[in-house]
């Protein structure tokens, strides 16, 4: 019923961790897809045992033998796939037991072509919680629009009927690496298909290690420009959401090039302001940030 696609990049230090909580899962009709993205190291011997303590379910383990990128990855694991919906998991985060329990049968009530739930970040090295991250109330309310300004979608909280994918699968493009999942996620809006959020469940979202996906922030902003840019022809979205999301993202890249005192950020806070002129918060920050750069210069 439910085709589970993990993509792996070096990914062996938390691997057997994030598969034990597919092993336990209450809901038992699943396979299970691991693709690997041209890394070498121990994740097919992890799959391998882990196949053999899972005798009664299909386990594949599919490789690409150079590095693509997990875009590449998944969309591999999902042409691969038999069953009629795809969940996603990345190699390192973790799955409560009633994970595709609770998403299957809220898929099932409420007829959606998507379910998704929010994430708990947590400290890879200490454990400690870090936050939440998903859709606020007023999120929800204005769905779909917000979701083009801030994507609260996390791929390991998704549960997707492989029939609404259509033609659509994950971007592979080099410009969108790192927010691939919110291009998928606007080109489905697209379609018309249905989205549904489960309150009471969250997966465990590991930060603060070297192979995070968040880890490159000036990447991570540059790429969501890029999808909103993509998407601005998008008629989901009217022509105001897309300015705002496209400010704000201008905002978060200059924040992140200031950090690096990079005279760079100047442009990018310019053009915030540009896409947002009534928003004077953004002028303000384009004023601050030169002086500190003016402040660095003198130095």
């Amino acid at each position: 019923m439910i085709s589970i696609v993990i993509p792996c990049f070096r990914s062996e230090k938390f691997l057997f961790q994030t598969l034990e909580t597919v092993g336990e899962q209450t809901f038992r009709d699943w396979e299970l897809i691991v693709v690997e993205d041209g890394s070498q190291d121990s994740t097919e011997s992890i799959v391998e045992k882990f196949r053999s303590r899972n005798p009664d379910h299909r386990i594949q383990y599919l490789r690409l033998e150079k590095t693509q990128g997990p875009s590449a990855a998944r969309n591999k694991g999902i042409k691969n796939s038999k069953g009629n919906w795809i969940a996603f998991l990345d190699s390192d985060d973790l799955w409560e037991p009633v994970h595709l329990e609770t998403l299957w049968e809220r898929a099932r009530n409420q007829q959606a072509d998507l379910c998704f739930c929010s994430v708990d970040f947590f400290n890879s090295e200490t454990g400690s919680a870090l936050g939440e991250w998903g859709p606020t109330e007023d999120d929800l309310k204005h769905f779909p629009e917000t979701l083009f300004i801030r994507n609260y979608i996390s791929p390991s909280g998704v549960l997707l009927k492989k029939t609404a994918l259509g033609e659509n699968l994950f971007n592979e493009s080099p410009e969108f690496q790192s927010c691939e999942d919110h291009e998928l996620w606007l080109s489905l809006v697209q379609r018309g298909i249905s989205f549904a959020w489960v309150s009471e469940l969250k997966v465990k979202y590991r930060k603060n290690h070297s192979g995070a996906a968040t880890a490159n922030r000036e990447r991570m902003f540059r790429a969501d420009l890029a999808v909103m840019y993509r998407h601005f022809g998008n008629p989901y979205f009217g022509l105001a959401t897309k300015c705002k999301g496209i400010s704000q993202n201008y905002a978060y890249l200059a924040e992140a090039l200031l950090e690096k005192r990079n005279w760079k950020a100047l442009s990018f806070y310019f053009r915030s302001w540009c896409f947002n002129p009534f928003q004077l918060k953004q002028l303000r920050r384009l004023i601050k940030a030169l002086g500190i750069l003016t402040l660095k210069l003198a130095d």
